[in-house]
């Protein structure tokens, strides 16, 4: 992959594509992280119509894996970025992962602090990382069926972040 085929593909000018990054990597981590951008609107609109803090956090991160692995230009960038690369936009400490988190589940984690449904030892970065984890998990595993995903969420993610 070129740093040309790259912004044709984000439909980015070349001179664009260079101004975001030097080297392949910066830029493919850019591409990827306007498209989680762009897939926060739709996430805090479907985490908002769930019941309950355990749907939430099951159904919403069920419903973040199936966006992130339809936006093809997404999962070709994380693709074309390969392993480490992949590792860096989700996981790395200074990725914007952690704020869009925040932007999309901040309200409900706070509302749901504030009912004591979350473990009381839990801070709220603990909590966004975990989840974060969890949708790394998921969106590498391309085995797991979404019922799959969900009895995994519900086994593991909603015992170790709410009050059982």
């Amino acid at each position: 992959t070129y740093i040309d085929d790259i912004a044709k593909e984000a439909g980015l000018s070349r001179s664009t594509a260079y101004r975001i990054g030097r080297t392949r990597q910066e830029i493919l981590e850019w591409v990827a992280q306007s498209r989680i951008s762009a897939m926060e609107v739709a996430l805090k609109e479907k985490i908002g119509k769930y019941r309950s803090l355990g749907d939430a956090l099951v159904h919403g991160t069920v419903d973040t894996v199936r966006l992130a692995r339809q936006d093809q230009v997404f999962m070709s960038t994380l693709q074309a970025a390969g392993y480490q690369g992949f590792e860096r936009v989700l996981l790395d400490p200074r990725s914007h992962v952690i704020e869009q988190l925040q932007n999309v589940w901040g309200h409900l984690i706070a509302k749901a602090r504030l009912k004591g449904e979350i473990r009381h030892r839990l801070s709220d970065s603990d909590v966004f990382e975990y989840m974060r984890a969890m949708q790394f998990i998921l969106i590498s595993k391309e085995d797991m069926t979404e019922k799959q995903q969900s009895e995994f969420l519900r086994k593991f993610m909603v015992p170790a972040l709410t009050v059982g």
